[in-house]
């Protein structure tokens, strides 16, 4: 559902869920559905909501839910990039990262280090925010992203990035490549992270 970015109709599938799943649904299993929930807020701009969810997810997922909190994660550092806070955003970016790589979610990987190069560039640290960005082409190449809309995502601040630096013809370049991996991807770039609550729901299938 929320791959085909009907993120609408989340909160309304899982409700559907708690009402007939056989299972009790314990403060493990809620709060997967909160971290669900919280990332279908930030997609909807709904901030403050989607900080109360992802805390809250936060506080009774256990150690072993290690997907559901790699998504409360990154939903309160994008939270605090909305607000403005930019220094707890990169920290809780650089441990989304490690925890998805650990866990191998790579579209979350790759969305963390997006962020963190965003951050970085903010910040006014260009060189740092290139460093990042590189890293992520490598993440892309090595896992074999380049169809993804996070890839565009990606282009598109390396071109910001190149512009910034008076290199207009890597910009050009960055850009029209970005161009050509929308027009190989049929789900739009301004929804980088629809894959919650596919992971999540299986995994509820599966622990319940």
């Amino acid at each position: 559902m929320q791959s085909q970015h009907r993120f609408s109709e989340v909160n309304r599938l899982l409700a559907r869920f708690e009402e007939g799943c056989n299972c009790e649904i314990d403060a493990a299993l809620q709060g997967e559905f909160n971290a669900v929930r919280a990332q279908v807020a930030i997609n909807h701009g709904n901030a403050d909501e989607a900080e109360q969810l992802a805390r809250l997810a936060l506080e009774t997922l256990p150690e072993t839910r290690r997907y559901s909190r790699i998504v409360a994660t990154s939903v309160h550092g994008e939270v605090m990039h909305c607000k403005g806070d930019l220094t707890n955003s990169l920290a809780l970016m650089r441990q989304t990262e490690q925890m998805a790589r650990r866990d191998e979610a790579w579209h979350y990987a790759l969305w963390s280090l997006i962020q963190q190069s965003e951050i970085l560039f903010a910040q006014g640290f260009l060189q740092s925010a290139w460093e990042i960005q590189e890293k992520a082409f490598v993440l892309v190449s090595e896992q074999h992203l380049a169809n993804f809309p996070l890839h565009e995502f990606l282009l598109r601040i390396r071109a910001q990035l190149m512009w910034a630096w008076g290199r207009l013809d890597e910009a050009e370049h960055a850009a029209r490549a970005g161009i050509k991996v929308l027009k190989r991807v049929s789900a739009p770039a301004a929804n980088p992270v629809p894959w919650a609550i596919d992971s999540v729901l299986a995994g509820t299938r599966q622990s319940g």
